[in-house]
């Protein structure tokens, strides 16, 4: 059974630096709390939804999978996302799928690529996901464990720079739903 979840974030403007310390990211004026406005953020208050479909049965795997990531998703979570002026959640469950990191405020994915995402199963297996993450509009990064563990500070600035880009398209995008 799909549980559809709702969380939402109500924020004011003018105490929004006390309310979400996330905000400072972005240029004055333009701060987001959690999400990106709809209307460009001429509200003083908004909803944002903050939740994807998602199936409840993945939740315990999802756990699972947190506790035993990876040297280079744990390398990358600690030493970078979980710092990340905006939220990354680790492990997120996405429909019917477990996603390595998401970041909802960009609408992005990261993913950490073992050697069993190169096989011809693999490869067929994470193009059908990554057209399942776009229909919610969300894009899908990769990086392979051999990138994490060789040129770190290049996969970081990479996924800054997506993040920025994102966030930027979104605003630019009334249509796409945050």
């Amino acid at each position: 059974a799909i549980r559809r979840q709702r969380q939402m974030c109500i924020r004011d403007s003018t105490s929004m630096k006390q309310h979400c310390p996330k905000a400072s990211f972005f240029p004055k004026g333009k701060g987001r709390c959690h999400g990106v406005s709809r209307d460009g953020g001429s509200s003083r208050k908004e909803r944002v939804q903050m939740s994807l479909p998602y199936q409840g049965k993945l939740i315990p795997r999802a756990k699972e999978l947190r506790k035993d990531a990876t040297k280079q998703e744990n390398h990358l979570w600690y030493d970078f996302l979980r710092g990340y002026p905006m939220r990354f959640q680790r492990q997120k469950t996405i429909d019917g799928f477990i996603a390595d990191f998401y970041c909802h405020v960009a609408r992005l994915v990261v993913e950490v690529d073992g050697s069993q995402h190169y096989d011809e199963q693999g490869l067929a297996y994470d193009k059908e996901r990554s057209a399942i993450f776009a229909e919610y509009g969300v894009k899908v990064i990769r990086f392979s464990n051999l990138e994490i563990e060789q040129s770190f500070q290049e996969v970081c600035s990479a996924i800054d720079l997506e993040v920025r880009k994102r966030v930027q398209e979104l605003e630019d995008t009334p249509s796409v739903k945050a």
